[in-house]
């Protein structure tokens, strides 16, 4: 008897023993960027049909931040984090770099754009959360965008978000 409680007390001690570096890692990787939806094609993949959309230069992508313009200061995204943009008719989503994220978007002829009823998922993410923040407040504030096949450019009073879309 003695023998048998000494085997499980020393199983549940070696399994108590973790390495700690793989929790960090466990945990960074737990802090991967998804994409909004599970469905969503990958960056520079249309969803469906362009003809099917009002703005086919806009909707139908996923759009990937390359830089953003906050407080007049030019800024990139952390290399960990792959910050989107998905617009199919009159809805926004994607992934600010934590959170996903899902809104309403209304997209104009001549460029305008109002973006509004943002909602992101509330996970914390250390030192991604001040990029995130800037980069849904940026979002909420557009106000204008520029197009062309490649790169989608979000404007408004407290500067732009630059997106791209490699797909061919």
């Amino acid at each position: 008897m003695k023998y048998y409680l000494l085997t499980i007390f020393l199983a549940a001690a070696l399994f108590g023993c973790k390495n700690d570096s793989q929790d960090a890692a466990d945990s960074a990787q737990a802090e991967t960027v998804t994409p909004a939806q599970p469905t969503a094609p990958a960056a520079g993949e249309a969803i469906a049909n362009p003809s099917n959309y009002k703005f086919p230069d806009i909707e139908g992508k996923v759009w990937k931040l390359s830089k953003y313009e906050y407080d007049g200061k030019s800024n990139a995204p952390f290399e960990q984090s792959v910050l989107t943009l998905e617009i199919v008719e009159d809805k926004v989503s994607g992934n600010a770099g934590c959170n996903d994220y899902n809104g309403k978007v209304v997209l104009k002829d001549k460029g305008s754009v109002s973006f509004s009823a943002i909602a992101s998922t509330k996970m914390r993410c250390d030192r991604r959360m001040t990029q995130e923040v800037r980069f849904l407040e940026l979002l909420e504030s557009a106000n204008a965008y520029e197009v062309n096949p490649v790169v989608l450019r979000l404007k408004g009073p407290k500067g732009s978000l630059t997106f791209r879309n490699d797909g061919h």
